[in-house]
């Protein structure tokens, strides 16, 4: 039988494995998207800034829109997605119809 060492030490190794297969949240895909269609680095946009503070034009809002459109088909269309929206906001207006 496995010490208790032992033991703990492959727990820790499975829960960090899991960690780093772990899907994304449905923020840090919408956060993706949006850094793809402004050329960001996803890290560098909090999840709390509106569309327009980001530099967002009308023409971006509307590809994000529809990038997100195809990412979450029966939970978002694409004629709901504003500048004034945040990260925050598209991502519980997404789970939220994820039900």
């Amino acid at each position: 039988m496995a010490s208790l060492q032992e033991q703990l030490a492959k727990l820790q190794s499975t829960q960090d494995s899991d960690a780093r297969t772990a899907q994304p949240t449905t923020a840090q895909k919408i956060r993706t998207i949006i850094a793809r269609v402004l050329g960001e680095e996803p890290e560098s946009i909090a999840t709390s800034t509106l569309l327009q503070d980001l530099g967002a034009s009308s023409l971006d809002i509307i590809e994000i829109a529809v990038r997100l459109e195809i990412e979450f088909p029966q939970q978002l269309r694409s004629d709901k997605v504003r500048a004034t929206m945040s990260i925050a906001d598209l991502a519980v207006l997404i789970d939220a119809t994820q039900g």
